[in-house]
């Protein structure tokens, strides 16, 4: 092999480290800001939630999608678990919007994520709201 040849292989080779050289900051994350809004909302509604709970029945409705019953019911701390994972979602479509190169693809993920976010929030609180009107 050529001295050129070596040089464009050895280009080709460091072009996937490139993306970590960049380092995290606002020009290279898009809609970072948002995101953090998004999960520090998150975490609060977390944070109260588990203080909520302490007035809640002992059990609460929460898997609608489950016949009648018994199977519908959850401790009022289980509730949380619609918020964990939406956040877990936000975090896993951010990171892959990361490397993404399709600017609609980005938007996609990180705006279905913040949907995703909003509706566990209204449906928890639909569902308190739905108990303490009881």
């Amino acid at each position: 092999m050529d001295k050129k040849s070596l040089n464009k292989l050895k280009l080709k080779l460091n072009q996937p480290t490139a993306v970590f050289k960049k380092g995290f900051n606002k020009k290279n994350i898009e809609y970072l800001y948002p995101t953090l809004i998004v999960l520090s909302l998150n975490i609060v509604f977390i944070i109260i939630l588990i203080l909520v709970s302490k007035m809640l029945p002992p059990q609460v409705p929460l898997y609608y999608g489950l016949p009648r019953g018994e199977q519908q019911l959850v401790s009022p701390t289980t509730m949380v678990l619609p918020i964990v994972l939406s956040s877990l979602f936000i975090v896993i479509n951010s990171t892959i919007a990361y490397f993404t190169e399709s600017l609609f693809l980005k938007r996609v993920l990180v705006f279905g994520s913040y949907f995703a976010s909003l509706l566990s929030i209204i449906t928890i609180t639909n569902i308190i709201f739905l108990i303490v009107s009881i």
